[in-house]
């Protein structure tokens, strides 16, 4: 049976006592867990036991009804209350409900109306319960759409998802901010307990981080957690916790196994798309590795691997095979001299690895696909009995393999590849357009497909998606048929207030005055 908790405040203690013994008898799912004789003695009751309801009388000293509730009005959550009134008091009882009391109890008090008025009250809570998860599970939609939409290619301006995103309780100023990709595994025998498994995961997630963080359903089933703090260091302290008490917990309850994989830290939403290929980068490469190397909160991963890690990413950008191989030789020189070395070989090459499978995805494909092998086997491949010259061969060989496939992808692109894109664009303007399902309909890394479309057209994406429904807009226009609002959804906006700005901005006119021209 739900329980619902009620503190009495008067200064009679007959009907304390009185009203406790009726509740008892008549409502046994109404715990009275606080009684009070004044209204200052009432605020700290409140305070400490939260009640959801309060029955409370007017004429009391040192603290009346009236001023007891002015301060719980200034309160964030507010008790529903119940005002205990005598003949003469109608005035205070009136100024009490304006306020926002639910209603009042004559006294002596009689059973069944108090009755009657506590299954109102409880009415009441379970209805704000259910639309405060309802409104909860729309906010959380908007915010994984905003996130999603600054992840993979948008119709909007960063400023824009930034905005909407502030709005719904992620902070955008002085701010640093990180992705963290958890992955999990269960037995094959429970698998069909795996949606259960990851809303268990999901909120567990939620009170770990508490108000430094949301959580998000991300691609293949993973979770998604966007954290943010004031500085590197705290935010570090609060992956490092996610991170420890997730698996800590998951072990000791569970038979799961769950790997987490956090992408750098960032400080602008710009970066967002970056960090999250990063992030699911991370997992993936964790879970390979069984949780061997635990990235980037070990102690085993040394500033020197990370750095080498970053700079063979920028030399695989500008394509200089000799300084590739350079890197990666002296940085496995650089282990001889440490203990454990075939751990740390281990731990470095799956480091160097990692940046070469990011690099090939940005730029359209994989390992996999360049390969033919899956991650796992190179990786079983590579670490069976290591020495650190098979591992560099590996490595040189794996960057050699991704600049050539990437630039005979580049050399042998198809002259209709962009026609038969824009064909896609065109087609598909109602809809909700992103870069991540164009790339998808061409098969082809997003962020990749970024680069070549701005190459090609000497525009981007996004700007070049606006133009198309804008001149789309203008066609509809001159029809004189249809409403805005159905203009609006046809050129693939929700908002006729969002369309008719950007209309505006970029046509110069607001849409009624292009049409109102067209007239003339």
């Amino acid at each position: 049976m739900e329980q619902f908790k009620l503190v009495i405040i008067d200064d009679e203690p007959l009907i304390r006592k009185g009203l406790q013994t009726i509740i008892q008898r008549i409502a046994p799912q109404w715990i009275v867990v606080g009684t009070a004789v004044n209204g200052i003695e009432a605020l700290a009751v409140i305070k400490d036991n939260k009640p959801d309801l309060i029955i409370t009388d007017i004429s009391m000293p040192h603290m009346d009804g009236i001023s007891l509730f002015t301060e719980l009005k200034k309160q964030a959550q507010t008790p529903h209350c119940l005002v205990l009134s005598g003949h003469s008091e109608f005035e205070y009882v009136r100024s009490m409900l304006l306020m926002g009391a639910l209603d009042y109890l004559m006294k002596p008090i009689d059973s069944d109306l108090l009755s009657n008025q506590l299954l109102r009250v409880q009415t009441l809570i379970s209805d704000e319960f259910h639309n405060k998860l309802k409104e909860n599970e729309q906010n959380q939609n908007l915010r994984e759409f905003w996130i999603h939409q600054l992840a993979h290619g948008n119709l909007y301006e960063v400023e824009e998802c930034e905005s909407k995103l502030y709005e719904l309780g992620i902070p955008s100023q002085m701010q640093v901010y990180s992705f963290s990709a958890l992955h999990f595994q269960i037995p094959e025998e429970e698998h069909r307990d795996r949606s259960t498994y990851r809303y268990f995961l999901f909120k567990t997630a939620e009170e770990i981080i508490a108000e430094n963080g949301k959580v998000m359903r991300g691609e293949d089933g993973q979770i998604i957690v966007l954290t943010w703090g004031s500085s590197k260091e705290e935010l570090l302290e609060i992956l490092i916790l996610l991170e420890e008490t997730m698996i800590q917990f998951i072990h000791k309850c569970t038979r799961i196994k769950i790997f987490i994989g956090n992408s750098p830290i960032f400080e602008q939403f710009h970066q967002l798309q970056m960090a999250w290929s990063q992030a699911k980068l991370s997992v993936k490469f964790k879970s390979i590795f069984q949780n061997k190397i635990i990235w980037q909160n070990s102690n085993l991963i040394s500033s020197k691997s990370i750095g080498t890690g970053k700079e063979l990413f920028v030399l695989l950008q500008h394509g200089d095979m000799d300084k590739i191989k350079g890197t990666i030789e002296r940085g496995f020189n650089n282990l001889d001299s440490l203990e454990d070395v075939p751990h740390y070989l281990e731990q470095y090459y799956m480091e160097l690895l990692m940046r070469i499978e990011e690099f090939v995805i940005l730029n359209g494909t994989s390992l996999e696909q360049i390969s033919h092998l899956s991650l796992s086997e190179i990786v079983d491949k590579a670490l069976d009995k290591p020495t650190s010259q098979e591992l560099i061969a590996s490595l040189i060989c794996f960057a050699e393999m991704s600049l050539k496939q990437i630039m005979d992808n580049r050399s042998k692109l198809d002259p209709h590849f962009f026609t038969k894109i824009k064909r896609y664009i065109h087609d598909n303007l109602n809809n909700n357009l992103t870069l991540q399902s164009v790339a998808e309909h061409v098969q082809m890394n997003a962020s990749y497909l970024s680069v070549l479309f701005k190459q090609a057209t000497g525009q981007n994406f996004i700007d070049y998606v606006i133009e198309q429904r804008i001149e789309l807009a203008k066609s509809l226009l001159k029809q004189d048929e249809l409403k805005l609002y159905e203009i609006t959804n046809l050129v693939g906006y929700q908002s006729s207030k969002h369309f008719s700005k950007l209309f505006k901005k970029i046509v110069g006119v607001l849409p009624s005055e292009y049409k109102r021209y067209l007239g003339n």
